[in-house]
């Protein structure tokens, strides 16, 4: 438990709200993938300048890139990928670590609102 005064337990599944266990099993998975990704250790970074209320940068090693793109509108935004040719370079997909989707990366995509990708190219 965490104080002695505390009604509940949130350091439990059992004692977190189903929104608390979201949250938690999100931050999880993300600190996992850290854990276990060199290029997000101790890789180089690359950074690009925010355009329309999107920013994006990669981490990357020799073996290994990793594209973090942000949306911080309230709408959804669509990301031309020519941009990023320079390191995208021949990367056909990406791996979307949150949920296991393959994107391809050819020309653009669609970005949800008020959200953040983690991308491992391919």
């Amino acid at each position: 438990v965490g104080w002695a005064t505390d009604a509940r337990n949130a350091f439990t599944a059992e004692g977190r709200t189903a929104v608390e266990n979201d949250i938690f099993n999100h931050t999880k998975k993300l600190l996992d993938y850290r854990k276990k990704t060199p290029a997000l250790q101790h890789g180089k970074m690359m950074q690009f300048i925010p355009q329309d209320g999107v920013y994006v940068f990669f981490r990357y090693t020799n073996d290994q890139k990793i594209m973090v793109v942000v949306n911080n509108n309230g709408t959804s935004k669509p990301l031309e990928l020519d941009r990023f040719k320079e390191i995208i370079q021949s990367s056909a997909s990406a791996l979307n670590i949150i949920n296991g989707e393959t994107l391809n990366l050819q020309k653009s995509m669609e970005i949800p609102s008020k959200s953040a990708l983690v991308l491992e190219l391919q």
